[in-house]
């Protein structure tokens, strides 16, 4: 319920760090801070699009809690106020993507039963349109058979069926999808992928790692732009009724043009006023750094900013691509150690010229060798900065420059705002 305030306006305290008095108070019989254990009544008051003091309700309109005469008091009664949360490492386009109209995900018992799952979205979508979906891990399947292009092309034989699997570092694709992606028979993969082939020595369809994440632009372009923004509108939703305010997101994936940080989405839902939450975003590192520096000159609003970098040191343990110190347990060959994605010396002179630049620096690294390696990598790093220390990682942007998020301004069913 919204009332105006009917107390004695009390001007704010001077001096740099007092409160601004409040032109909006939120009050709710449960609240929690953070800065304790606590859950108490308690009230916010927000100057702008930011935060300026929060007390017990008892406390509003005291000198250390001002409000403007006038200001709007939003009693959200049984609601539970909280900082919004964060979300430190989402890769928001593919998640937005799956979880829309656009395409699927699901886990499937068997090859078979993902074929079948495929038949709702085949109805829905445009006849000749890709089927893209996600979520399959053949290793949790009861035979965990890897699955080939024979099952698909059954019953799809001339629509482009492209199944990603659920680490994100395998394709399934049928004939058609080979065909339109013009993958032949005699066709060689790029460094760090791979093409599976049978007995027979022709392709099955499973395409992995370097060569799987290189065609997924040229798969998802089939998708428009307002397509996406609405799946972005969606999704922001569904995060915003989840209590979150904010947002790392952060490449998907290692080479040129295919980080799949899109902030074109995010400016143009910015600029339209829709943007509900705060997104920090990490592009990939590579040797030409010109993507970040280019995002940190454009992206000046408040709710969206290019904050450093990201790359991959690995890939998972699912595939054997993690680098470990030791074979794995089940080792597919002699010395199945998996491997490095980024040389070491190149990962070093990225990560170093990065912190020379001030930049943070976010590393994937699962196997333990390459959590080793990217720890020191860092530590060496850090030892060469100005004054020491690790460089920063932390995609939290600084809480005196940080507006709240328009889901916490929205009525008790978001009743979430990111503290200041």
């Amino acid at each position: 319920m919204r009332t105006a305030w009917d107390g004695v306006a009390c001007p704010a305290p001077a001096g740099p760090h007092a409160p601004r008095a409040a032109e909006r108070v939120v009050v709710a019989r449960r609240g929690f801070t953070a800065l304790d254990d606590a859950v108490r009544p308690l009230a916010v008051g927000i100057a702008g699009d930011r935060i300026t003091w929060t007390g017990d309700p008892a406390q509003a309109g005291d000198a250390a809690h001002p409000i403007a005469a006038g200001a709007a008091v939003d009693d959200w009664g049984e609601a539970f106020l909280m900082p919004g949360f964060h979300d430190a490492h989402l890769h928001f386009f593919h998640a937005a993507l799956y979880a829309s109209p656009l395409a699927d995900q699901f886990l499937g018992t068997s090859e078979q039963d993902c074929v079948d799952r495929l038949a709702d979205l085949a109805a829905r979508r445009p006849a000749g349109s890709w089927l893209l979906a996600q979520g399959w891990r053949e290793y949790r399947w009861d035979p965990p058979v890897t699955p080939t292009r024979a099952s698909l092309d059954a019953v799809y034989p001339d629509r482009p069926v492209a199944l990603y699997s659920g680490d994100a570092h395998t394709l399934w694709l049928n004939s058609c999808a080979l065909e339109r992606l013009g993958i032949t028979e005699d066709a060689e993969p790029p460094a760090g992928g791979s093409y599976d082939r049978g007995a027979d020595g022709r392709l099955t369809g499973i395409v992995r790692e370097a060569a799987a994440m290189e065609l997924m632009p040229r798969i998802v372009g089939s998708f428009s732009a307002e397509e996406l923004l609405d799946a972005y509108r969606a999704f922001q939703a569904t995060l915003n009724a989840q209590g979150l305010t904010a947002v790392c997101d952060l490449a998907l994936m290692a080479g040129p043009g295919l980080d799949f940080v899109r902030d074109d989405l995010f400016a143009a839902l910015e600029d339209a006023g829709e943007l509900t939450l705060r997104v920090s975003l990490f592009p990939t590192l590579l040797a030409e750094g010109s993507r970040l520096a280019d995002l940190q000159a454009r992206l000046r609003g408040p709710l969206v900013r290019a904050q450093g970098y990201k790359q991959f040191f690995d890939g998972v343990s699912s595939q054997h691509t993690a680098w470990l110190r030791d074979p794995y347990a089940n080792a597919r060959f002699p010395g199945d150690c998996g491997r490095p994605t980024v040389a070491p010396a190149v990962m070093s002179a990225l990560v170093q010229r990065a912190v020379a630049e001030g930049q943070g620096v976010r590393i994937h690294a699962i196997g333990d060798e390459a959590i080793h390696v990217a720890l020191d990598l860092y530590e060496r790093a850090g030892a060469a900065r100005p004054g020491g220390g690790a460089p920063a990682t932390d995609c939290a942007p600084d809480p005196a420059a940080s507006p709240i998020a328009p889901a916490a301004r929205r009525a008790p069913d978001s009743a979430t705002a990111p503290a200041a």
